[in-house]
C-alpha cells in the first residue's frame, strides 16, 4: 500500500482544520440565531442581542491580542537569531531558512482570523438586526 508523503498529509490536515473551523463558526451562528428567535416577544429581546455584541467584542479583543503576541514573538526571534549569528552571511542563510516557515505561520494565522472574523461579523449583524427590531417593537 502506498502512503502519502508527509507534506500531502499536512495539507489534508490543514484543510480538515479549516473545514472544522468553518463548521464551528456556522454552528455558533446557528445557535445565536436560534436563541434570538426563541426569545421573541419576551423582555430579553433587547438584552440578549447586546450580550451577543459584547461576546463578539471580547472575542475580537482576544484575536487582536493573539496577533500582537505572535508579531512580538516573531520580532524577538529574529533579533535573537541576529545576535547569535556569527556574521552577516550566516544570518542571511538562517533568515532565508526561517522566512518560508514564518510566511506559512502568518498565512495560517491570517486564514484563521479571517474565518473567525467572518463568523463574528455575521453574529454581530444578526444581533444588531434583532436589537433594532426589538427596539422598534417597543
Amino acid at each position: 500500500m502506498h502512503y502519502l508523503s508527509w507534506q500531502l498529509q499536512g495539507t489534508h490536515v490543514a484543510a480538515l482544520g479549516y473545514a472544522w473551523k468553518i463548521g464551528v463558526n456556522i454552528f455558533y451562528v446557528a445557535v445565536v440565531v436560534a436563541v434570538l428567535s426563541f426569545v421573541a416577544g419576551r423582555p430579553e429581546t433587547i438584552i440578549l442581542p447586546i450580550l451577543g455584541v459584547l461576546y463578539v467584542t471580547i472575542r475580537l479583543i482576544g484575536m487582536g491580542i493573539a496577533h500582537s503576541v505572535y508579531v512580538l514573538a516573531a520580532s524577538l526571534d529574529r533579533i535573537e537569531r541576529r545576535l547569535n549569528a556569527q556574521d552577516v552571511e550566516d544570518f542571511r542563510e538562517q533568515e532565508s531558512e526561517f522566512s518560508e516557515e514564518r510566511t506559512n505561520r502568518l498565512n495560517k494565522l491570517s486564514w484563521d482570523m479571517a474565518i473567525d472574523g467572518t463568523g463574528l461579523g455575521i453574529i454581530t449583524l444578526v444581533c444588531l438586526w434583532k436589537f433594532f427590531v426589538a427596539i422598534d417593537a417597543f
